[in-house]
């Protein structure tokens, strides 16, 4: 790269060096001349105008509140205006169309309540214009004589509406207004009473032989709206003639002007809806982020609803005047709320109530430096302003002149090369960094060359990854025509090549696809989000046998404005399909031979405890009973286990607490305490698996059993109390059992003792790599400790105290 060569003058230097110049010299013009006003005028600046500064903040708010509506009043007009001239055009359309008028003959219409969506069916005498029936025209493609016409010149929606018998309301028998399925709104209509019983006011007006202006709910959204009557050859009312436009399009040529106006740091303007089923909802919020909440409930920090009050005073306003309201408000971004100041005002006509609002400790920093001489330092800056501009201009049309002249060469050049012509950039005698930039414009030129054919080449190489891939990948239009496909997308679906199936499949949805309305689904989820991913589908081979498919695709523009098609791709799933319903039911085989096993295992384990009550019975000494007794009652222990594994859904885990519940529950009724103690137990949400489980439930058995055994002995007065408490804490299980009972020995040490039970306790703890302890105080309290995610096997040794 050449680098720039040492030249005279302002242009031997670099561009850099150039704007830092003109800089340099703007900014040092600048302090010099701001310090010499500010000094000179220091000594003005010391009388605070506290009340003037809230005025001028008043009036801020005032005028800006004013512009709004005066803004809104203007489009309404606008609008007004425009919709008069649109219901002109109507009229007149309709005029020389030959009138309206009814038939002799009865359609029968089903009748929507557009407020309620109820349906009736209803019968009505045709209506018709120049003696011809409207018909019942859904179709927005298929043109519908005067509101069609009116809607093509005029940009508006047109309506011609019927009244329907005993005064019920006007249905819409010939519209330009779509409902939310696309559809022309025919069969809609208005009712003369509205859901809370009131008179709907543009029936009424309509019915008095009266013209109706004003905002009106049309179909499924808010218009401002003109309607009149239609009169037959009678002179009698037999329906209206509606035009409108949509409310949020008239919104929307105001909406940026409200969003874009800034008070002070973090004032703004609001727009929130009036009356009616929106009261209290946001048209326009702050930057927008909220548009469309319902604040009607907001309150302040001392609980007052603030919307409600809002809304009130300005409701109260006469036409044109202004309120004012102080308050305190907090924006979802902001820690707290502070408190604002907000002029109001009302547009009845849009349901509008408009507020410009500043916080006032934002405003009130401006009382220290808004003085008396205002006005001698605006003047006296300003004058410095035109000096500044005019030092700053002279040096930035030197250095401008400097700058642009090579630049408009490489421009030329640029243009060149956008045209096609990739030739290097004519050489520039330039020492600056201007010159580089020919340099490097040239080789951008050479390297554009090579991409070109290396693009070519990538071209000829996704060709053929699209000619061979293992997946179909196609191209089609919105009406159901495949427009190009790959050769897999023709085995798939079993045609001989790409071109037969291009040429045979004229209708999608009727050719390809087994359930039309999938393509429907489809071409819906597209229409909506732009893309559909992984939708499954069955589709029709030639020869009508059916596959599964699985499906991706977007939606595309065309270039240069030639609408719009589909791409994407399809795989045959149906042997992956067939492999993973054999797959369930493969798995629903084993949960049921895992909870037979289960349930044999359980089965055997109460057989044993069968036998062995059977065998306590027979047995005369105390001592061969207890000890049957004993090992009864490990086994049922573990039998409790598996009674919990059978009623798991996962027949993998247990729920310790159940669990838990099952086995104090068949110790207390195996006791014959007259004082049983109250146990409690908190082991909620703690599910363990099934390595876990049974060894856990054998030593929970042996200390629970000793607890409820010999913690009270005979005689015993104090409180009989048992609490066992599982807990889950960071990667380990903490199994605690205390008793309010006599308490063991001084120095008892649980994985020592000599008896057989806290053996078994001790090998069941090692088992699952824990460790117990004995707890000092009062009573008795073991503590278990074990990992939560560890496999049971031979625990570590215990260590040494």
């Amino acid at each position: 790269m050449r680098r720039p060569s040492p030249g005279t003058g302002l242009r031997g230097r670099g561009l850099a060096f150039k704007i830092a110049i003109l800089i340099a010299s703007s900014a040092a013009i600048s302090v010099v001349v701001l310090v010499a006003i500010a000094a000179s005028l220091s000594r003005d600046f010391g009388r605070i105008a506290q009340a003037e500064v809230d005025e001028l903040i008043d009036a801020d708010l005032r005028h800006v509140v004013t512009g709004v509506y005066n803004l809104v009043k203007a489009e309404d007009d606008a609008i007004r205006e425009l919709l008069s001239s649109h219901l002109a055009a109507a009229r007149r359309s309709l005029r020389d169309a030959g009138g309206a008028g009814l038939g002799a003959i009865t359609v029968r219409w089903t009748a929507t309540d557009q407020f309620t969506g109820q349906r009736s069916d209803i019968t009505l005498p045709r209506m018709t214009v120049g003696g011809a029936w409207l018909g019942r025209n859904l179709d927005p493609g298929s043109p519908s004589p005067v509101v069609d016409e009116v809607t093509g010149f005029a940009g508006a929606t047109a309506t011609i509406f019927q009244l329907m018998e005993s005064g019920a309301g006007m249905i819409r028998v010939a519209t330009s207004v779509l409902d939310a399925a696309g559809r022309r709104a025919i069969g809609t209509y208005i009712p003369t009473r509205g859901p809370d019983g009131s008179e709907n006011p543009v029936i009424a007006a309509v019915m008095r032989g009266e013209s109706y202006r004003g905002r009106a709910y049309v179909v499924n959204s808010w218009y401002l709206t003109e309607y009149e009557p239609i009169r037959d050859a009678s002179d009698a009312i037999v329906g209206m003639l509606y035009v409108g436009v949509p409310q949020r399009s008239a919104e929307s040529r105001i909406r940026q002007a409200i969003l874009g106006t800034v008070l002070g740091e973090t004032g703004y303007v609001w727009v929130i809806t009036g009356t009616g089923e929106d009261k209290g909802r946001y048209v326009i919020s702050r930057n927008g982020l909220r548009d469309g909440e319902l604040i009607w409930d907001e309150r302040d920090a001392e609980g007052h609803f603030v919307t409600r009050e809002i809304i009130d005073a300005a409701i109260a306003l006469d036409r044109g005047t202004l309120g004012r309201y102080r308050y305190r408000w907090r924006n979802a971004d902001e820690p707290e709320a502070r408190w604002k100041l907000a002029r109001l005002a009302y547009y009845e006509p849009w349901d509008w109530v408009i507020g410009a609002g500043v916080y006032v400790d934002e405003v009130s920093v401006y009382t220290d430096i808004i003085e008396a001489g205002r006005a001698r330092t605006t003047g006296a800056m300003a004058a410095a302003g035109f000096v500044i501009a005019a030092l700053v201009g002279l040096g930035g049309l030197a250095t401008a002149r400097g700058i642009t002249e090579p630049l408009r060469a490489m421009t030329r050049a640029a243009e060149a090369m956008t045209a096609g012509d990739l030739r290097p950039v004519s050489d520039m005698d330039s020492g600056d960094e201007i010159g580089t930039l020919a340099e490097a414009f040239n080789s951008m030129a050479g390297r554009i060359r090579a991409a070109m054919d290396g693009l070519k080449a990538s071209e000829e190489k996704y060709r053929g990854i699209y000619e061979n891939a293992m997946e179909g990948m196609f191209r089609t239009s919105f009406d159901g025509r495949l427009l190009d496909a790959n050769p897999a997308l023709a085995r798939m679906l079993g045609y001989a090549s790409a071109r037969e199936a291009i040429e045979l499949i004229d209708d999608i949805a009727g050719r390809v696809y087994e359930n039309p309305s999938d393509r429907e689904t489809f071409l819906a989820n597209l229409r909506e989000n732009g893309f559909v991913e992984g939708m499954e589908a069955r589709f029709k081979k030639k020869d009508g046998s059916v596959i599964r498919m699985l499906m991706s695709a977007r939606r595309i523009a065309a270039p240069q404005g030639g609408g719009e098609y589909i791409e994407g791709f399809i795989a045959d799933i149906d042997r992956l399909k067939n492999a993973e319903e054999r797959l369930l039911g493969l798995l629903e085989e084993k949960d049921a031979l895992i909870h037979e096993v289960h349930h044999r295992v359980r089965n055997n384990l109460q057989v044993i405890v069968s036998m062995l009550d059977l065998q306590a019975h027979d047995a005369m000494e105390a001592g061969p009973k207890a000890l049957l007794g004993r090992i009864k009652q490990r086994i049922l222990s573990m039998s409790l286990v598996h009674d919990g594994l059978v009623r798991s859904r996962d027949l993998a885990s247990v729920d310790f607490g159940e669990y838990a519940g099952d086995l104090i529950g068949t110790l207390a009724s195996r006791s014959s305490d007259s004082r049983p103690a109250v146990v409690s137990i908190d082991a909620a949400g703690i599910r363990l698996p099934l390595e876990t489980a049974v060894p856990c439930g054998l030593a929970f058995g042996e200390y629970a059993s000793n607890a409820l055994t010999h913690a009270f002995p005979a005689g015993w007065e104090g409180e009989r109390r048992v609490d066992v408490r599982m807990r889950a804490e960071g990667p380990v299980y903490r199994l605690t059992i205390r008793d309010t009972g006599a308490g063991l020995p001084r120095g008892f040490d649980p994985s020592d003792a000599p008896t057989l039970g806290f053996r078994l306790a001790e090998a069941a703890v090692k088992q699952m790599r824990g460790t117990v302890s004995a707890i000092p105080g009062s009573g008795t309290t073991i503590r278990v400790e074990f990992p939560r995610s560890a496999s049971a096997g031979p625990g570590p040794e215990r260590p040494e105290a």
